[in-house]
């Protein structure tokens, strides 16, 4: 298959993906619930000749590709899951569920690794391995990468040898990808509790104000910043209250760690503990801290980099790819793979030249269609180049 072969098979399943791109925006289902999603899949992933496994860790799919000659077996990773977010953006495609969007891409990502199926089905011939579709379950925040692991999907045979996995990112442009280099940032979740006691606001001498408490929390946390190498913390929700004549009992905060070297990971847990206990103390309130252990952004293994480097060289010009010096912000459950078999991510651009994307995890975030012909022209590309070698005479 030549390169205009490629584009023109791309095109022509195009339509069809984007239809079901929008269906699957338009239904998005949260974290170990995906059972429509994981549907919708599952059947394409049969029309085009996959051997479909479902039901891995719960509502995941496992699809193997068997390709014509013996040779390794690469993974291609994509997510089943949405975010509980409220979708403002005014489409038709727009969410159907209330509190429920695709805000990260992921109904981008899977209809990326549908199309991925169906091209590589018609050089299954020509294939030197095998190629397995793992969509994960619960990506956001729920550990759906580790179930994954613990139900063997890298060790039932074949043996997934490698693993690739597609992000979009609204900082790339359009028709570009990039990979990721620098220190891996290892980012965990806590949630503080502070318990006060509540009230009537006419009667401010018998409450202790847990939100009054929570602002001084939060302005003390700033002082965090810098002491601890590249750490940060962010935070994301606070809760507390419900009338505006009420003074709450209690307000939660959550968040995140983001930190660059592990070392300082439990010095920065005992620096916010000390702040929140101080703050709480002070006033005569009590606080209770918990973390959650989170995954690191994904390290890159050179090699496997390489593929996808020569693959955009082939595919667009050396242009077309961009090194970033550092590990995209954020978490991503690719990493739990990566600490058993060598892979890479690449962010796959979004945004036009000249104008600005919207973010990831926005109320407002859709993904860019235009952007599904690249997802897919990278991955068909990358997997060929890693199965049969430096060849890249599709």
């Amino acid at each position: 298959m030549m390169k205009k072969t490629l584009f023109s098979e791309i095109d022509r399943v195009l339509p069809k993906l984007v239809k079901m791109r929008r269906d699957l925006h338009a239904h998005p289902e949260i974290a170990f619930e995906e059972v429509r999603t994981a549907e919708v899949a599952s059947r394409y992933f049969k029309t085009v000749g996959l051997e479909v496994t479902r039901g891995v860790a719960k509502t995941g799919v496992v699809a193997l590709l068997r390709g014509a000659l013996p040779g390794p077996t690469l993974a291609i990773r994509a997510e089943l899951d949405a975010v509980p977010i409220q979708e403002r953006g005014d489409f038709p495609h727009a969410s159907k569920k209330p509190g429920i969007m695709h805000a990260c891409g992921h109904d981008g990502h899977l209809a990326i690794a549908l199309g991925t199926a169906k091209i590589l089905s018609l050089m299954k011939d020509r294939l030197r391995g095998n190629v397995k579709f793992i969509l994960q379950p619960a990506d956001e925040g729920r550990g759906g990468a580790r179930e994954m692991l613990k139900a063997g999907v890298l060790q039932e045979s074949p043996r997934i040898e490698a693993i690739l996995g597609i992000h979009s990112s609204p900082e790339v442009p359009l028709g570009k990808v990039a990979l990721m280099h620098g220190k891996s940032v290892l980012i965990d979740s806590f949630k503080i509790r502070i318990q006060g006691r509540g009230g009537h606001p006419a009667f401010p001498q018998t409450v202790i104000d847990p939100i009054f408490l929570s602002a001084q929390v939060i302005n003390g946390l700033q002082s965090l910043k810098g002491r601890f190498g590249g750490s940060a913390i962010i935070l994301s929700t606070i809760q507390g209250g419900g009338a505006p004549n009420v003074i709450p009992d209690s307000v939660e905060i959550h968040g995140t760690i983001q930190i660059e070297n592990s070392g300082h990971r439990e010095d920065l847990r005992r620096a916010l503990e000390s702040i929140v206990a101080g703050v709480c103390g002070a006033y005569g309130g009590r606080c209770q801290v918990s973390y959650e252990d989170g995954t690191s952004m994904p390290r890159q293994d050179v090699d496997f980099a390489g593929h996808i480097s020569s693959g955009a060289a082939m595919l667009w010009g050396p242009d077309h790819l961009q090194n970033l010096g550092y590990p995209a912000p954020g978490t991503e459950e690719l990493s739990p793979f990566l600490e058993h078999v060598p892979g890479a991510m690449c962010l796959l651009g979004l945004t036009p030249e000249g104008t600005e994307g919207t973010p990831l995890h926005s109320p407002y975030f859709d993904f860019n269609d235009q952007a599904l012909a690249h997802g897919i022209q990278i991955a068909v590309v990358t997997t060929f180049h890693y199965l049969n070698g430096n060849n890249l005479s599709l």
